[in-house]
Parts: C-alpha cells; structure tokens; sequence
C-alpha cells in the first residue's frame, strides 16, 4: 500500500443564525409596536406643549392687567378681582373698587385699602 491517501469527506455547513428564529419572527411585530408607541409619545407631548403655551399665554394677561382704583395704581400679584382675573391673584386676595375706595374682605369683614407697599410687602387698611 504504498502512498495512497484515504478519501476525504467535504461537508458544508450553512451558517446558523445568530438569533434563534423564533426571535426574528417577533421583530416585525415589535417594531410595528415601537411605532406606534412612538406615534403615541408624539402626539402627548405635542398636546402638552400646546396646552402648557396656552397656560402661559393666558398667565401674561396678569403682566399687563392690573388693579387701578383711586389713588392707588397698578395693583398686581397676590391681588386680583376689578378687570383682574381671579387665577392671577391668590385665593381670598379679592380686592373691590367701590367709588375711589379700595377694599378687601377677611372673615366677613371688609376694610378700606389704604396703601400698598410692594417693597416692603406691606398693606395698611382701615
């Protein structure tokens, strides 16, 4: 038997996924989900934004309108109530102009405004 070489044997392996199938089967469903929660996620954030500029928008009327009443002028934050919206003042800071007269109501009582000092944060009523 001198120099004789034995059969080989060639077999090819065709290349396995590096995913099961079962996984790759889910893929489409799962970006289709993707997009949808994507859609969805827009569409939530495009109704907030558009409701949060409308807030804004209606919170810059309490810039420009203020309280006027006799001798006392530009009133704003914490009062509202004349031409003021109440959502620009804070509950119970109701002031009502009655001829030249400013006045405010605490536990049923109501009194005269006779000065407001925004630098010192002070209300002197009668």
């Amino acid at each position: 038997m001198g120099n004789s070489k034995s059969p080989s044997l060639c077999l090819s392996v065709p290349h396995l996924p590096s995913k099961p199938i079962l996984q790759r089967m889910h893929s489409p469903s799962q970006s289709s989900l993707f997009s949808i929660f994507s859609i969805f996620i827009f569409f939530i954030l495009n109704h907030l934004q558009k409701s949060s500029w409308a807030q804004t928008e209606q919170y810059q009327t309490c810039t420009t309108q203020k309280i006027q009443c006799g001798n006392l002028k530009d009133i704003g934050y914490p009062f509202y109530g004349g031409n003021r919206p109440e959502y620009c003042g804070y509950p119970g800071f109701e002031l009502n102009c009655t001829g030249d007269h400013l006045e405010i109501s605490f536990m049923s009582q109501k009194f005269y405004v006779i000065d407001i000092n925004d630098t010192l944060h002070t209300l002197t009523l009668a």
